[in-house]
């Protein structure tokens, strides 16, 4: 049994001041004749569904004029054992009541969710004017600062035909006393009432890198979508998605750049091919979640490099992309790593002949490239820093001053436990200003011929001497 399974269910819903009649009542739309005849329309929802509470709102005279009979007639129905209770709210004309009723509310949800984990269901049918649009956001409002106790479930709605008026006397003839009841159909408006979190769970993968939002509204719609040679083309293509963005999350979180492109790569075809497939249906929750996963893949190209390669490119793009969402060690270790991945990458295709792929192998080769290439760099541009642009300002974005690439990466990845009276703002600055200047530089320059020439003489003589030290 789940943790979903062990949670209780409440129906909380808002009890009208007008008179009440009998009328048939329907609650799942794809069986069109499944009417059935009660007093409460609120009665469907908890003979399909199943509540072990109902909270009833209600103005004060609502309350008077309608409580105690819906009570009677929900034991009468065999609820006897049902928990019931009322809770008075008023009009909501004005901002005070407002706010007096959201105290009210929260105090009494506060009493209700000591013991028990809920999901709670609302049925806003009979609101009077703002109360339906008041009462759905507080308890949505309720459930996100409880989202360990309360769950917001189904919002529902029951539409209300009247019977037609004076029927001819044909009609009467023709017609008998059920179907000249008034009907309500009761629509679950859920879908329709998320599609701002679905947006909003877009967002902040893209904004904050948080994938779990996108990941559990793919799961829900897979589970959704009913099983069929159609639809399981479209459930592993969802699944995709879904494992990929988790990837994609993990190597901005860990700093994971050799992988970021085929990720990227293989989430954005992905998207496409969900975009594009026929089965993909023009209604229901799937397909505004296809216009956001569009938006999704328009942004994740926009801001990323197209191609796999070059390596140094998507380790530039990945550091703009953590500054961007102020994941700063992320960014200042790439901007750090870019300079020396460059210059291996060019070193191996220019002056090596290797292919790109290649090259970005060569590049990740720490023992045999990237630590001597290191200090190769870091040595050229202090002894050239006089005598080019690039030297000049590569020399100062990666060590000559205090707020060089070495320096703000030395501060950030040992705490700043060397510092004492930070200022915090400045900090920021510091580093976001480092990073750029960093990126600025790799963005204006070619990498020159003799630099490039010199760093393969360096390690062709490095490795030349451990070779002799290993014959020693």
């Amino acid at each position: 049994m789940n943790a979903e399974e062990t949670r209780k269910k409440m129906l909380v819903f808002i009890m009208g001041i007008a008179p009440t009649y009998k009328a048939l009542v329907k609650y799942d739309e794809k069986n069109a004749h499944d009417y059935e005849t009660m007093q409460y329309p609120q009665r469907i929802l908890v003979d399909k569904v199943g509540y072990d509470k109902i909270l009833v709102l209600g103005t004060q005279k609502a309350l008077e004029r309608h409580y105690d009979a819906f009570e009677k007639y929900m034991r009468e129905q065999g609820y006897e054992d049902m928990s019931i209770e009322q809770f008075t709210i008023s009009k909501l004309s004005n901002q005070a009541e407002f706010w007096e009723t959201f105290k009210e509310f929260s105090d009494k949800f506060d009493c209700l969710n000591i013991e028990n984990e809920w999901d709670i269901d609302v049925d806003l049918t009979n609101g009077y004017r703002s109360q339906p649009m008041f009462i759905l956001e507080i308890i949505r409002f309720f459930c996100i600062m409880n989202e360990n106790k309360c769950h917001l479930g189904h919002q529902h709605y029951g539409s209300f035909d009247n019977p037609p008026r004076n029927p001819s006397p044909q009609q009467s003839e023709t017609t008998n006393q059920v179907e000249r009841l008034g009907r309500t159909d009761y629509y679950d408006m859920t879908t329709i009432s998320e599609l701002a979190s679905m947006a909003r769970d877009i967002n902040d993968f893209l904004k904050y890198n948080q994938a779990e939002g996108l990941v559990n509204w793919l799961r829900r719609i897979c589970e959704v979508e009913s099983c069929n040679e159609q639809t399981r083309q479209l459930q592993r293509t969802m699944r995709v998605i879904q494992n990929t963005a988790l990837k994609f999350s993990n190597v901005v979180s860990m700093n994971i750049t050799p992988m970021a492109a085929s990720v990227i790569k293989e989430l954005c075809e992905a998207i496409e091919q969900l975009d594009n497939q026929a089965v993909t249906p023009q209604s229901g929750p799937l397909y505004p979640f296809v216009m956001a996963m569009r938006h999704l893949r328009d942004e994740l190209r926009a801001h990323l490099p197209e191609g796999i390669n070059p390596l140094w490119r998507w380790q530039l793009a990945l550091c703009d992309w953590c500054l961007e969402r102020k994941l700063y060690q992320q960014a200042i270790t790439q901007a750090e790593e870019v300079v020396t991945t460059r210059v291996a990458e060019e070193l191996a295709i220019r002056c090596l002949n290797k292919s790109y792929d290649k090259a970005s192998i060569y590049a990740r080769d720490y023992d045999k490239v990237r630590k001597d290439l290191g200090y190769y760099i870091c040595d050229t541009c202090k002894k050239k820093k006089s005598e080019a642009s690039l030297y000049h300002d590569l020399n100062e974005a990666i060590q000559e001053k205090d707020d060089s690439i070495v320096s703000v990466r030395n501060r950030i990845n040992h705490a700043y436990m060397r510092n004492e009276d930070i200022d915090v703002t400045q900090q920021e600055k510091t580093l976001i200003a480092c990073a750029r200047r960093l990126i600025g530089v790799m963005e204006a320059y070619e990498l020159p011929e003799d630099f490039l020439a010199g760093a393969e003489k360096e390690l062709r003589e490095k490795a030349e001497k451990k070779q002799k030290n290993k014959k020693k």
